[in-house]
């Protein structure tokens, strides 16, 4: 009898809360009733946002159900009765609906018509198209520039330190994605298309890679014609930071890791895979429950995983990338880390040349605290990248500015944390020629100078992170002691 009251309440106080549910568009939530009618959501979604614009398609994603695997997939109208039950909330996400009517200005009425239709001919029929290929003019790497609503423009998007825009043209057939477009606009700028995203007519050009909502559509379908400009831009990601957890020698201990991240980026990978959900403050969040060895061992005991750290990686969303500043912002407070809006200038970094690199950030990062594991999987990780310039700028983030940005909470709390995070840039020879911008402050390195200077950087850096006294404690084995290392290339 007592069961069966039990039960009946369980059963009430799930009937209660599954009422309610949270729609999310960007950073704003809404809590409605539970939307168990797609069409009925779909007729009243404006009301709840009022911000989406109405020729923008609509639609709803989640990473909640156990297929998707903490990843962003599309819910589909066809599965909607049977996937909202599991769920209790749902990203909004809205994007311009490819039309005919894409095809603006700069051509007589008449033209842009036979325009369009050979487009959208041409998209419904998948055998090579008879028309000559197109060529598009392709502006490589510049600046992000604020969408505009207005007509298509041969002039550059307008930016603080456009003196250069090296461009190139292409040719391209219309039935292309987006995708294979910039894999080819990519010979003439990047060895990887996934370091550039496309826009055009003040739109992102999303394609299937690069999107939570898959679109495979062609630049045809979104009105590009001959002699449209396409701009490509540069793709900024946080490379690669790992955690690591020492218990005390001896000793296990069974630990709850939260990461979150500012809305102004999002993960893009973590290891052991574990769900990511919104959190209060429009970002993204994540929890790893481990049982962490002395011998530095970590069991992820959600998925049965064995590793030696806890791996995440984040990217910059497409709809912040025009936010990026090519000088430092004057609003920002100088403790303040925005993905968006990070600063690598003279004034806060150091020039190394690239042929040293290595030796000064061994160097460094020893001094610092990192044992050699550490130290190794961060330089081999980053040296690619670096080893695309001959001289690069950098330096690292105060613990305090990286922790605003990606608060991280470890249960039971540590007795030490230290948190190394790099930013670089790669600098242009002109750069650092006298009358360039970074020539006062360039530094020559010569032999074994690299090693010597990380070492006596060290110092300042330890002070800039504000780790003076914890990078002394992390090789206390008495101690419970939480690790972590990342970075990020800043382009501009």
């Amino acid at each position: 009898m007592s069961s069966k009251s039990k039960s009946k309440s369980s059963k009430a106080q799930f009937t209660q809360q599954s009422s309610l549910f949270i729609l999310q568009y960007k950073t704003r939530r809404v809590v409605i009733g539970v939307p168990r009618d797609y069409d009925a959501l779909q007729r009243s979604i404006r009301r709840h946002f009022p911000e989406i614009p109405d020729d923008h398609r609509v639609s709803y994603h989640t990473n909640e159900l156990n297929i998707s695997k903490g990843a962003y997939a599309e819910l589909s109208e066809d599965i909607w009765d049977t996937a909202i039950p599991c769920l209790d909330s749902l990203m909004v996400q809205s994007d311009p609906r490819a039309s005919s009517s894409r095809c603006l200005g700069k051509r007589p009425k008449k033209e842009r018509d036979s325009k369009c239709e050979s487009s959208c001919d041409e998209s419904n029929d998948r055998k090579p198209p008879t028309k000559k290929p197109r060529r598009d003019t392709v502006p490589l790497p510049t600046p992000a520039p604020t969408p505009s609503s207005e007509a298509p423009s041969s002039t550059p998007p307008s930016t603080s330190n456009s003196n250069f825009t090296p461009t190139a043209e292409i040719k391209s057939k219309l039935r292309l994605n987006i995708h294979q477009f910039e894999g080819r606009a990519c010979k003439f700028t990047a060895p990887h298309p996934d370091s550039w995203r496309a826009q055009w007519n003040g739109q992102w050009l999303v394609d299937e890679i690069h999107s939570c909502a898959p679109n495979n559509k062609s630049i045809g379908e979104y009105g590009i014609q001959d002699g449209d400009d396409i701009w490509l831009f540069r793709h900024q990601i946080g490379g690669k930071p790992v955690i690591y957890l020492f218990p005390p020698e001896g000793t296990d201990v069974d630990a709850e890791v939260r990461l979150e991240l500012l809305p102004e980026w999002r993960f893009s990978a973590v290891y052991p895979v574990v769900p990511v959900s919104t959190a209060a403050s429009g970002g993204q969040t994540l929890r790893w429950d481990v049982k962490a060895s002395s011998d530095g061992t970590l069991l992820e005991k959600n998925t049965g995983s064995k590793v030696s750290y806890l791996f995440w990686e984040a990217e910059l969303p497409m709809r912040h990338l025009r936010l990026l500043p090519l000088r430092p912002h004057p609003m920002l407070p100088a403790e303040t880390f925005i993905p968006t809006h990070a600063q690598v200038g003279p004034f806060n970094s150091v020039i190394l040349e690239v042929a040293h690199i290595t030796s000064y950030l061994d160097a460094a990062l020893k001094a610092l605290g990192l044992h050699t594991e550490a130290r190794t999987s961060f330089i081999t990780y980053w040296l690619p990248s670096i080893l695309k310039y001959t001289h690069i700028a950098l330096r690292f983030l105060s613990q305090y500015a990286y922790e605003r940005a990606a608060p991280l909470e470890v249960t039971p709390k540590p007795d030490v944390i230290v948190r190394v995070f790099m930013l670089f840039k790669g600098l242009k020879p002109n750069e650092l020629n006298p009358g360039g911008a970074w020539h006062d402050a360039s530094r020559g390195i010569n032999g074994d100078a690299g090693r010597v200077e990380g070492r006596e950087d060290a110092e300042r850096w330890r002070s800039v992170i504000g780790i003076d006294d914890e990078s002394k404690k992390l090789n206390d084995g008495r101690l419970f002691r939480v690790v972590e290392w990342g970075g990020m290339e800043v382009v501009s």
